[in-house]
C-alpha cells in the first residue's frame, strides 16, 4: 500500500515503474483497466501487503492503511468491490471504512477514486481533457516529475510560510491538485475523460446535554476502532512525548492488554529542540509501565543532509523529505528503526483539547478576519513580511478558503459561540497531521485514531468550554486506563500539573503569576512598551536563536542554488531567522520542486 498510479499516458507509466523500481519498491499490481489505461500498485517498503485484487466485473486498487469490515489487504477488497457491485453506494462503503487510505474502484466501465472521510490521506491528480490524458499519484513531487507543471507561486507562498494545514485542493504546482474527502474522481474508460465531482459524507454529529454524554460517546468510538485495530495488527509502536496526546494513544493500548515499544529521540538541532522534561517523562512512563523504551539520538548536520540529497532520495521519498529537514538519521529511524507492523503516535488528539491563541484572546473575535490574522499571524509571515510582495495576495488566498471550507461566520452572538464555530479549526488537522503518518505508510501500516469520521464528528459536538484545561482528554484517559493519568506533563513544551479534584490540567504556580503580571501590563496599555525594553535590552533572536546564525546563512545561500526559488517573486530574508523550522521547510519545498522539474 505504498503507491497506487493510474494513468493512460505509457511515458509516464514507465517513468515511474522506473522510479519506483530504482527506490527499490517491489510492484503488487500492474494491470490494465481498458486499452491505455493502466493502474499500477507497490507494497510498503517492509510489509509483506497486498493492495488489488480483480475479478470478472471489476477491481479494486488502494493505498495507505485500509480498513474494511474488519479486515486489511485482499479480503478487504473483495468484499469492497463485491459490496459495490451489490448496489452499495461510495458514502455506504465509507461507513465500513477506517483508516487513512486511497481507492481506485472500478466496475468494468467507470474507475471511481476517493479518499479516507476526513482527507487524511494525500492523493493527487493532474488530468487534460482535451489531449485525453491523466495521471493519478499518492506523491506530489513523482508526479510533477511527469506532467512538468507550471508554478504556483500564490499556493506556495502560503505553503512554505507554514499555512499548509489549511484544506484547499491547490498545491504548489497549478495544474495538481489534492483530492478532498468530499470529492470523486471518474474515470470513463470507453473515452478517457475524467470528471470531478462530489460524494456525500456521512454525518455522525449529534447533541450533548452534558461532559458525561459526550465522553461516553467518545469512548465507544474509540474503543470500536481499538479493537479492529488490535485485532488486525500484532507489533504495536508509539511515537511519545510527555503530553496528553499520544499518551491517550497509549492508553487505547494498554486498555485492551497491547504492550507497544515506545519511541522517543532526542537531537540539538532548531527542529528537533529536544526538552529535557519531555524525554524524563517519556522513560518514566516506560519504566513504570514496564514498557519496551527505545530512545534515539538524532543529531545531524542539516548542512550535510542537505547536500546529500539526490535522485535516490527523491524517488524514494518525494516530499516527504520535508520532514525534519531530511535529518537522514531520523528517515533511516522511520525506515528501519522501528520493527512493528503498526506505528502509531498522539498527533490527532488535539481536537479534544482547548487551543492556546483562543484561550488567551479572552474577548474572542469580532470578525473571521481577525480570528484567521490572530490564528495564522503572531509570529509568521502575516505581520512581517517574510514573503515579499505576496504577504497579503497568499493572506486573502487563505482566509477565503477558511471562509468556504468551515462556514466560520462574523455574526457569531458571543465570544463562546466564536469559539465553538472556531473550533471547526479541527476540520484542518487531518491536513497536517496526517502528513507524518502518510510517510509512515511508505513502510507500514499507520493511521490517527480520532481523526476517524465517527470521532471527529463527535469532537466538533462537543462545546469548547468543555475542552478547556485538557477536561475532555483526562476524562477519556480516566475511561481508557487511568494509571497514566497521574504521571508529570508536558504540553506544548510548558509544564502541567494535574488536579484531581477538577480532572484536568492546570500550569504551575509560577506560570500563573506571570500570566497575572501580562494581563495587568495589558490591562494598562503596558504591555507592549514592556516587551518592547525586554527586547531593546535582550534582542529576542539574538539569545534564541543565536546558534542557528550559521544554518540561517546557509538556507539563503542554498536557496540561491536552486533554479526553482530564483524564478520566482518569492524573496525570504533573515527576517525568518526567528523561525528556523519554517526557513528549513522553505529549503526543503524548493529542493523537492527542483528536483522533480529535472527528474
Amino acid at each position: 500500500m505504498a503507491h497506487m498510479i493510474l494513468t493512460n499516458v505509457s511515458n509516464w507509466r514507465e517513468k515511474l515503474k522506473e522510479l519506483y523500481s530504482y527506490a527499490g519498491f517491489s510492484k503488487n499490481a500492474d494491470g490494465c483497466a481498458a486499452e491505455n489505461v493502466w493502474f499500477q500498485t507497490y507494497k510498503k517498503l517492509k510489509i509483506n501487503n497486498e493492495n488489488a485484487y480483480h475479478n470478472d466485473e471489476g477491481f479494486v486498487i488502494c493505498c495507505g492503511t485500509l480498513i474494511y469490515k474488519e479486515n486489511t489487504g485482499k479480503r478487504a477488497l473483495e468484499e469492497m468491490l463485491n459490496d459495490y457491485l451489490a448496489g452499495m453506494t461510495l458514502t455506504e462503503i465509507r461507513q465500513n471504512c477506517y483508516g487513512q487510505y486511497a481507492v481506485a474502484l472500478c466496475d468494468g466501465h467507470t474507475i471511481y477514486v476517493f479518499v479516507d472521510e476526513t482527507g487524511c490521506y494525500s492523493y493527487y491528480y493532474f488530468y487534460d481533457n482535451q489531449k485525453r490524458e491523466f495521471l493519478f499519484c499518492n506523491m506530489l513531487a513523482h508526479l510533477q516529475a511527469c506532467v512538468k507543471s507550471s508554478f504556483d507561486e500564490i499556493t506556495a507562498a502560503a505553503i512554505i510560510s507554514h499555512c499548509g494545514r489549511v484544506p484547499f485542493p491547490n498545491t504548489v504546482f497549478s495544474q495538481i491538485k489534492r483530492l478532498r474527502a468530499d470529492e470523486v474522481l471518474t474515470i470513463e474508460l470507453t473515452s478517457c475523460e475524467v470528471h470531478l465531482g462530489h460524494v456525500q459524507l456521512n454525518d455522525y454529529k449529534r447533541k450533548f446535554e452534558n461532559f458525561g454524554e459526550a465522553v461516553d460517546a467518545l469512548e465507544v468510538e474509540v474503543r470500536k476502532y481499538m479493537k479492529v485495530r488490535d485485532k488486525l495488527f500484532c507489533k504495536p509502536e508509539i511515537l511519545m512525548t510527555g503530553g496528553s496526546d499520544s499518551r491517550l494513544m497509549l492508553a487505547s493500548y494498554l486498555a485492551s492488554e497491547k504492550r507497544p515499544v515506545i519511541n522517543y529521540w532526542v537531537g540539538k538541532d532548531g527542529i528537533t529542540n529536544t526538552k529535557t522534561m519531555d524525554k524524563d517523562i517519556v522513560e518514566m512512563i516506560a519504566r513504570k509501565e514496564n514498557l519496551e523504551y527505545c530512545l534515539k539520538n538524532i543529531d545531524s548536520d542539516f548542512c550535510e543532509d542537505w547536500a546529500r540529497i539526490g535522485n535516490r532520495e527523491f524517488c524514494k521519498y518525494g516530499e516527504y523529505m520535508l520532514h525534519y529537514g531530511f535529518n537522514h538519521i531520523w528517515v533511516d529511524m522511520m525506515e528501519n528503526g522501528i520493527q512493528g507492523d503498526y506505528l502509531d503516535s498522539g498527533l490527532s488528539g488535539e481536537i479534544l483539547a482547548e487551543k492556546d491563541s483562543i484561550t488567551a484572546h479572552k474577548k474572542g473575535f469580532k470578525s473571521v478576519w481577525e480570528f484567521t490574522k490572530q490564528e495564522w499571524g503572531g509570529d509568521g509571515w502575516v505581520d512581517i513580511e517574510l514573503l515579499k510582495g505576496l504577504s497579503d495576495k497568499v493572506f486573502t488566498f487563505v482566509n477565503q478558503f477558511f471562509m468556504h471550507d468551515f462556514r466560520v461566520i462574523d455574526n457569531c452572538q458571543s465570544a463562546i459561540d466564536q469559539q465553538m464555530a472556531i473550533a471547526e479549526i479541527d476540520s484542518m488537522r487531518p491536513i497536517s497531521d496526517g502528513m507524518l503518518h502518510n510517510f509512515i505508510n511508505l513502510f507500514r501500516y499507520s493511521n490517527c485514531m480520532l481523526f476517524e469520521k465517527k470521532t471527529m464528528d463527535i469532537a466538533s459536538c462537543i462545546p469548547y468550554e468543555w475542552k478547556k484545561e485538557y477536561r475532555l482528554n483526562i476524562a477519556l484517559l480516566n475511561r481508557l486506563y487511568p494509571q497514566l493519568v497521574s504521571y508529570p506533563y508536558f504540553c506544548h513544551c510548558e509544564e502541567r500539573l494535574y488536579d484531581s479534584i477538577t480532572n484536568s490540567l492546570t500550569y504551575p504556580v509560577e506560570k500563573l503569576r506571570k500570566e497575572k503580571v501580562k494581563h495587568f501590563l495589558q490591562k494598562f496599555h503596558l504591555f507592549n512598551f514592556a516587551k518592547y525594553l525586554k527586547d531593546k535590552i535582550v534582542p529576542q533572536h539574538v539569545y534564541q536563536y543565536q546558534d542557528d546564525s550559521e544554518i540561517v546563512q546557509f538556507i539563503l545561500d542554498a536557496l540561491d542554488t536552486l533554479d526553482s526559488y530564483r524564478a520566482t517573486n518569492i524573496e525570504i530574508t533573515t527576517q525568518w531567522s526567528g523561525y528556523v523550522a519554517g526557513m528549513y521547510q522553505a529549503l526543503m519545498w524548493f529542493t523537492v520542486i527542483d528536483l522533480a522539474d529535472k527528474y
